[in-house]
């Protein structure tokens, strides 16, 4: 880079002679002309030690050699050095360093530029050397916080400065206390004279520099993002001010302690703002807030921060009020919504200036005084800044005295905050942006999404384009196919719609999508270029079906709202439908239980026959078990009367269950309830509940000690009735001449024919479960230890085999109380009528009771019981 940008070589000394009087004596001097350019030799200068560094370079302590014929001087300075630049990145920053070089002497406020040099490849800036900074004295002072006279003092020569780099076009973007020197004389100076902003737009060799437009503690919103959420502009010093003023005042950094994302999301996303001090001047509080307005358009401008803080400086505080205040403080707001008081000031009216009503900032609500177009004729006189003016409006004798910050200047047709777009579009920016200002000699400036300050040119090359306002709803038209900015689409694949939530200064629309349910910790907001939009309301909605995506588009509760509604509605609908439809058919349903009752009264007759005829079976059935031959058995211990009297409390409910069933034989509803009732508690007897779960209580389950032997005889098969004993039972009642079920001869044999089947499935499961159970028995009994020869068998794996064998029989149990369960649930669910099977139920118990009753009787004799021979002949 050396090779590509050379230091001219300098002016060439002269000899001239020099009269002192004596026309004989004239005296040779060589005469050195004046510094015009800024370019030092690299050999003068020798660099020292690191003094200082910073995100674009680092400040070196150098010695300056100057010497001629009549001179040899030795300067210390200090030296800038930047980090690598590109060769023609270097060499237009180098122009332009050049062609600023004179007017960076000029100011006072600006520290002394001794010129630029290029040493090791790296642009060099020589600059006086001052001894201390602000920020050093605020690292001295107890606290950290100035005092409030330095501070305006400071805040005056600062602001001095900063409006002298703003006259030349150059924004200084790297305010901090570290670099506002301080001379000998306690004088503020510059000393950062605008390199991030010389910088702008350069393709950088340092990637994290890229991403630096100055100290992220210090930097303003649109400042991290100028693309995007810019431009940069005047005002984005004005953050930088404020937060070098916030230090001044409490001694401490803003947002300190957090990181560089961290101070993104807070000042960006959040939008926070430093907490201020109380106690300040009015005018300086006021003016403080309004440097971290988000919308830079809000900022006030140096000029209104010098007038503050000069009309500030001789304040003083006494008795909690402020005293010798210059002017009045300008009040913080504005009568147009979204404005502060420092946006109208920017107009800077005039007499002869055509104005109209302020809309309010990014909003379609109208002005309340409506002034639709009039010439200014007069200022106030009044020295308060935000003061009125007289306007003349046509048709109107007398002029109006409207107050200024509700009026916008109207020059060539066009207003700041207008939207706009270029006549000739740009590839390289969007076409469409925000007006800033309009000068009166037509030269204009505005915010374009893509470019990092702003576009300034002359008015005939701009027109009026399609305002965008906060609140409306948008979405990427139909003719954008890969749009500026990410951008949802729905489920069908079209572009979603989302709802303006902000318009930055460049004209970039901040949009949520309030349709969408919000997932994750996301922000849930996009960004879009207005020259890819297009709006959506009622009215550009064609059809039914779009209005209604449209109100989707309102909330994501709307779609299950309406979901919610049309179910809500076809309930409604169905019972409507069904309360017409049953008023149709009370008729015919009266009708039929009419005849219902008839064949009620005609039955009841028959039913009591059948039951003298099943009580007649049982009587028989018991005879034929009196004329069993029954040993005593043992007698009971103290656990197995327990299990008698729950055995006892089983047989009382059935027995009550079938009372109830036989009351109830004339009401068809609760004989229905009453037989799932009672087969429901059959399934809770014959659940695994009622199975062992321990060895030693098998036995017991399959032969109790407490029942009658002669009982268990007759009814257990498993621990209780056999299945196909359950369905012989139902055969002799399907089978009864005066069954219900045999209304009819085709009925009664299908129904019988149904029974065989079932019968012939359930008996070939009872001889599975048989030989299963008989397995299980000649299993464990050939591996009992019957005879002491056998001693290979006495050991614990005999044992423990048998043990495991025997657990098999649970198995067998619940396959046996399943086909029980099944037996019963074929009987009265598939073969028996609803009045039939309570009549099953019924017999059912009564055998069950006669047979106890029985066995009891003859369990309380002390002989044994012998029934002849002819009762069997008999029964």
């Amino acid at each position: 880079m050396a090779e590509q940008i050379r230091a001219p070589k300098p002016a060439a000394s002269f000899e001239y002679e020099l009269f002192e009087g004596d026309p004989d004596h004239l005296r040779t001097v060589v005469a050195t002309p004046t510094q015009t350019r800024p370019w030092i030799d690299p050999t003068s200068l020798k660099l020292k030690h690191r003094i200082g560094r910073g995100p674009f370079g680092d400040v070196w302590l150098a010695t300056h050699h100057q010497s001629a014929d009549d001179f040899d001087e030795y300067h210390e300075l200090a030296v800038k050095m930047l980090l690598p630049l590109k060769e023609d990145c270097a060499k237009v920053f180098v122009n332009k360093f050049e062609e600023l070089f004179p007017k960076f002497r000029e100011s006072q406020s600006v520290c002394w530029l001794h010129g630029i040099s290029v040493i090791n490849g790296k642009i060099c800036i020589a600059m006086k050397f001052y001894e201390g900074s602000v920020g050093d004295r605020i690292a001295q002072q107890r606290g950290g916080k100035l005092p409030l006279p330095d501070i305006l003092r400071y805040g005056i020569q600062l602001a001095k400065g900063i409006s002298d780099l703003h006259s030349i076009g150059l924004l200084v973007l790297n305010l901090k206390p570290s670099n506002l020197l301080l001379s000998e004389h306690d004088q503020l100076v510059l000393g950062d004279f605008g390199i991030p902003y010389l910088l702008l737009g350069r393709s950088l060799s340092d990637s994290d520099m890229a991403l630096r437009l100055g100290t992220p503690n210090y930097m303003a919103p649109e400042q991290w993002e100028p693309e995007v959420r810019g431009p940069i502009s005047f005002e984005t010093d004005t953050w930088g001010f404020g937060c070098s003023i916030m230090e001044m005042l409490t001694g401490i950094q803003p947002w300190f302690g957090k990181s560089v994302e961290e101070i993104y999301h807070s000042v960006v996303i959040k939008k926070e703002k430093p907490r201020i001090p109380s106690g300040l001047p009015p005018a300086v509080e006021n003016v403080i807030i309004g440097c971290f307005e988000y919308d830079l358009r809000n900022r006030p401008l140096m000029a209104d921060i010098l007038h503050a803080f000069e009309s500030s400086q001789n304040a003083v505080y006494n008795d909690g009020e402020w005293t010798g205040l210059g002017s009045r403080a300008l009040t913080d707001t504005s009568s147009v919504k979204g404005y502060t008081a420092w946006y109208p000031l920017k107009d800077h009216l005039q007499v002869g200036d055509t104005v109209r009503s302020r809309k309010p900032l990014n909003a379609r609500k109208p002005q309340t005084v409506d002034v639709p177009a009039g010439t200014v004729v007069g200022l106030d006189a009044d020295t308060d800044r935000n003061s009125s003016v007289l306007v003349k409006i046509p048709g109107l004798h007398n002029p109006l005295r409207v107050q200024e910050s509700s009026l916008e200047r109207v020059t060539f047709g066009l207003a700041a905050g207008d939207w706009v777009s270029l006549k000739d579009e740009n590839s390289r920016h969007s076409s469409v942006g925000v007006l800033h200002s309009v000068q009166r000699d037509g030269s204009v400036s505005v915010g374009f999404i893509g470019l990092e300050t702003l576009w300034r040119g002359n008015y005939s090359e701009i027109q009026m384009a399609k305002a965008y306002y906060v609140g409306q709803f948008v979405r990427v038209g139909a003719n954008v196919f890969t749009p500026r900015f990410e951008w949802p689409r729905k489920r069908g694949g079209e572009w979603a719609t989302g709802k303006i939530l902000q318009v930055l200064p460049n004209g970039c629309l901040v949009v949520g999508f309030p349709g969408r349910f919000p997932l994750g910790h996301g922000s849930g907001s996009s960004l879009a270029d207005p020259s890819e939009v297009e709006l959506v309301s009622f009215d550009t909605c064609p059809g039914v079906v779009e209005k209604y995506k449209h109100i989707e588009d309102y909330h994501w509760s709307v779609r299950p709202l309406a979901i919610a509604l049309g179910l809500f509605a076809a309930m409604k609908l169905g019972w409507f439908l069904a309360y017409k439809k049953g008023n149709f058919l009370s008729s015919d349903l009266e009708g039929q239980e009419k005849d219902e009752r008839r064949v009620r009264t005609g039955t009841q007759r028959e039913d009591a026959g059948e039951i003298d005829n099943i009580v007649e079976r049982v009587e028989n059935i018991v005879e034929r078990v009196q004329c069993t031959t029954i040993h005593k058995s043992e007698s009971s211990k103290r656990g197995e009367d327990i299990s008698r009297e729950k055995y006892s409390h089983w047989r009382q409910e059935q027995k009550t269950r079938a009372v109830s069933l036989e009351k109830q034989l004339n009401s068809r509803w609760e004989l229905e309830e009453l037989i799932k009732e009672q087969l429901n508690r059959f399934n809770t007897h014959y659940n695994h509940s009622s199975i062992p779960t321990y060895l030693k209580d098998v036995a017991s389950f399959l032969m109790p000690r407490w029942t009658p032997p002669h009982e268990l005889a007759a009814l257990y098969w498993i621990g209780d009735w056999r299945p196909s004993a359950i369905l012989d039972l139902a055969r002799g009642l399907v089978r009864s001449p005066s069954s219900i079920s045999s209304s009819s001869k085709s009925e009664s044999s299908d129904t019988e024919r149904l029974l065989s089947q079932v019968m012939h499935e359930i008996r070939i499961e009872e001889a599975i479960i048989d030989e299963e159970m008989a397995e299980i028995q000649a299993t464990c009994v050939l591996h009992l230890p019957f005879a002491s020869l056998n001693k290979k068998r006495l050991d614990g794996s005999a044992l423990g085999f048998i043990q495991k064998e025997f657990k098999k029989i649970e198995r067998v149990i619940i396959k046996a109380q399943q086909l029980r369960l099944k037996a019963l649930e074929l009987v009265v669910k598939k073969v028996l009528s609803p009045t039939d099977a309570a009549k099953f139920f019924v017999a059912f118990e009564r055998i069950q009771n006669a047979i106890h009753q029985v066995s009891e009787q003859q369990k309380l004799g002390k002989v044994l019981v012998t029934v002849p021979t002819k009762a069997f002949k008999t029964s």
